[in-house]
Parts: C-alpha cells; sequence; structure tokens
C-alpha cells in the first residue's frame, strides 16, 4: 500500500516537473524570439 502511494507521487512530482520545465522553455524561447534581431 505505502509502495502505491509513494509511486503516485513519484508520478505527480515528475508531472509537475515536467510541466515546469515546459514553461521555463517557453518562456526562455519567446525572449530568444523576441530578442531576435
Amino acid at each position: 500500500m505505502l509502495y502505491q502511494i509513494m509511486i503516485y507521487l513519484y508520478g505527480i512530482i515528475v508531472h509537475l516537473e515536467t510541466k515546469i520545465l515546459d514553461i521555463i522553455f517557453l518562456r526562455s524561447a519567446k525572449i530568444l524570439i523576441l530578442n531576435f534581431p
């Protein structure tokens, strides 16, 4: 039971991390595109 909860929490954390990384990547890409001469 505890093992399943740990896997579930790990899945949530990984999902959130990928979402955050996607947002950071999109923002930096936008900045690069906007600053491109």
